[in-house]
């Protein structure tokens, strides 16, 4: 605990952070201007971060309007067809992991089928 006006003390140890003096103005002045720069270090260093934190958002704002922005290279309209299309999806057993953690499956044993006119 940090004191402005220290109490006098006996047996302080050398490494001890208080200060065995009576509180005079000068005693009083240099904590307080103490206090004053933790204070202001503090302050910078929280504004610091607060600016580290938005530059990281503006620049992740960027990259999604720069998305956005992106003209797709399929056309949007479902003109494109495989040759061989009969209308009926079916997936069997389909097995998903990322490649980042592979030995955490996402899909394991996945079977779907969708005939044409279904939903």
């Amino acid at each position: 605990m940090l004191r402005l006006c220290p109490r006098p003390q006996v047996g302080l140890h050398p490494w001890s952070h208080e200060v065995a003096e009576p509180c005079t103005k000068p005693a009083f002045k240099k904590n307080m201007l103490h206090v004053a720069d933790l204070m202001l270090h503090d302050m910078m260093q929280m504004l610091g971060d607060v600016f580290s934190s938005l530059t990281a958002a503006v620049g992740a704002a960027d990259k999604v309007v720069e998305l956005m922005q992106q003209q797709p290279g399929v056309p949007p309209h479902g003109a494109l067809q495989p040759a061989d299309f009969a209308g009926r999806v079916e997936l069997d057993s389909v097995a998903f992991s990322y490649p980042a953690r592979p030995e955490v499956p996402v899909l394991n044993g996945l079977s779907l089928k969708v005939n044409p006119g279904e939903v």
